[in-house]
C-alpha cells in the first residue's frame, strides 16, 4: 500500500525465520524506495519468539516524492509529445483529467500545473474516471457523435516508387480501420509487369523501413511509360492486417496480398523508427529531392530521345545542337549529387525543347485537318 505519510507496507506478519525478512530487498526495490529506506530494514527484526508480529514501515511524503520524481518527469515528457504531434497548442486544451490512484500524489498535481499552467480536474475520481468514459464512449458509438476514440496506425505504410524512395499511403497516426488508395503508373516504355513492395516506417528511402512484403502484378499492356494507370489499395483493419491489392485499369488485371503489420516490431523498435525519422528528416528530404530531380531529369532525356527522328526533322541544326549539349552536359551531372545544377539543366533543357514540342502539336494536327470524322475515327 502507498500513499503520502502512510504505510507502504502493512501487515506484513514476520516470523524468525520468515522468508519475508529475507526478501525484503526485493520489494523495497518494486517500491522504487529501497535506497531511502534502507535504514529501516532492523526495524523488521523479530523480538518475540513465540509469536508474530505485525510491522508497519511510514515513510514521509519528501522521500516518496523524491523516489518517484523522475517517473512523473517522463509521464509529463510523454504528454509534451503528443501535444506536439498531435499539433494541439496546450492554450486550447481545457485541463487534466487524472486516472489512477497513484495520481493522488500533490506532487503529480503541482508538477502538472507547474508545466502547462492549465486545471487539474482534481473532483473527478480517477479510480472511476476509465470506465465513467468507457461508459460515455460506448454511448457516443451507439448513437453518433464527433468525439469517438479511434486506435490509430504507430507506423506509416506505404509503398516503394522509382529511386528506391517510399510513398506513404497510409500515414502515421490514421485512425484505423482505414482505406487509401493512390494512383501509379510504370517507369518504362512496354513495361508489362510491376512489383509492388509493401513499406512500414517513417523514413524516406525504402532501405531506412521496414519491408513487410513484395508481389508481382504482371500482364500489364506493353504502353510507353507513363500512360499505364496501377490503383494500389491499401485496407487496414483494428488487429493490423493490411490488405494490399494492385490494379491495371485499362486491362482489369490484379493482384493482392494480406500481410500483418504488427508482427515484426516490437514497441521500442517502432518508437527507435519514429526517432530515427525525426533525427534524418533534413538528411532524408535532402535525399529525397535529389533523387526526384534524377528522376525528373533522367525521364526528360528518355523522352527527347524517342522522339529523336523528329527532332532531326521538325528542328533546325542549331537547335537539334543546343538541345543534344544541354543532354549531354546533364547525363554528367547525373553522375554528381548537385541537385541545383541538374534542375537548372532540366529548366533549361524544356525552355529550348519548347519550339520543338509546338512543332510536333502543328505537325500532327495538321494530319487530321480535312479528314472526315468517320476517318479521324479509325485513326
Amino acid at each position: 500500500m502507498v500513499g503520502i505519510g502512510a504505510t507502504i507496507i502493512q501487515g506484513i506478519k514476520i516470523g524468525k525465520n520468515s522468508i519475508i525478512v529475507r526478501e525484503l530487498p526485493h520489494i523495497l526495490t518494486n517500491c522504487n524506495v529501497k535506497k531511502l529506506v534502507t535504514d529501516l530494514i532492523e526495524e523488521l527484526i523479530e523480538t518475540n519468539d513465540s509469536k508474530s508480529l505485525e510491522k508497519q514501515i511510514n515513510i514521509e511524503s519528501q522521500l516518496l516524492n523524491q523516489s518517484i520524481e523522475k517517473l512523473i518527469d517522463k509521464t509529463i515528457v510523454i504528454v509534451e509529445n503528443l501535444l506536439n504531434e498531435c499539433d494541439v497548442n496546450i492554450s486550447s486544451v481545457d485541463g487534466f483529467i487524472l486516472v489512477g490512484g497513484s495520481t493522488r500524489l500533490e506532487i503529480v498535481k503541482e508538477k502538472l500545473k507547474n508545466k502547462f499552467k492549465i486545471n487539474i480536474f482534481s473532483e473527478l475520481d480517477p479510480d472511476l474516471v476509465v470506465s465513467c468514459g468507457a461508459a460515455m464512449h460506448g454511448y457516443e458509438l451507439l448513437n453518433g457523435s464527433k468525439n469517438l476514440l479511434l486506435d490509430v496506425t504507430p507506423l506509416s505504410l506505404g509503398i516503394e516508387t522509382m529511386g528506391g524512395l517510399m510513398e506513404k499511403i497510409i500515414p502515421r497516426n490514421s485512425p484505423i480501420p482505414a482505406i487509401r488508395e493512390q494512383i501509379f503508373t510504370t517507369n518504362e516504355n512496354g513495361q508489362t509487369s510491376i512489383k509492388i513492395k509493401i513499406l512500414q516506417g517513417e523514413r524516406e528511402v525504402t532501405s531506412a523501413n521496414n519491408t513487410l512484403d513484395e508481389f508481382i502484378l504482371s500482364g500489364l499492356e506493353p504502353k510507353p511509360a507513363g500512360i499505364p494507370r496501377i490503383k494500389v489499395r491499401f485496407s487496414l483493419d483494428v488487429d493490423g492486417i493490411l490488405f494490399v491489392s494492385a490494379i491495371d485499369e485499362s486491362s482489369g488485371k490484379e493482384n493482392n496480398l494480406v500481410v500483418k503489420t504488427n508482427d515484426q516490431l516490437s514497441i521500442q523498435e517502432m518508437k527507435e523508427l519514429v526517432s530515427s525519422s525525426i533525427q534524418n528528416a533534413k538528411k532524408d528530404i535532402d535525399l529525397r529531392l535529389l533523387i526526384e530531380t534524377k528522376i525528373k531529369a533522367t525521364k526528360l532525356i528518355n523522352e527527347i530521345n524517342n522522339v529523336k527522328p523528329m527532332m532531326n526533322e521538325l528542328c533546325t541544326s542549331k537547335e537539334s545542337k543546343e538541345i543534344n549539349k544541354i543532354i549531354k552536359l546533364m547525363k554528367i551531372e547525373l553522375k554528381s549529387d548537385n541537385k541545383d545544377k541538374i534542375s537548372n539543366l532540366v529548366d533549361e533543357l524544356n525552355d529550348k525543347t519548347k519550339n520543338f514540342a509546338q512543332k510536333i502539336i502543328d505537325s500532327n494536327f495538321s494530319n487530321f485537318v480535312g479528314k472526315e470524322i468517320d476517318v479521324l475515327d479509325k485513326s
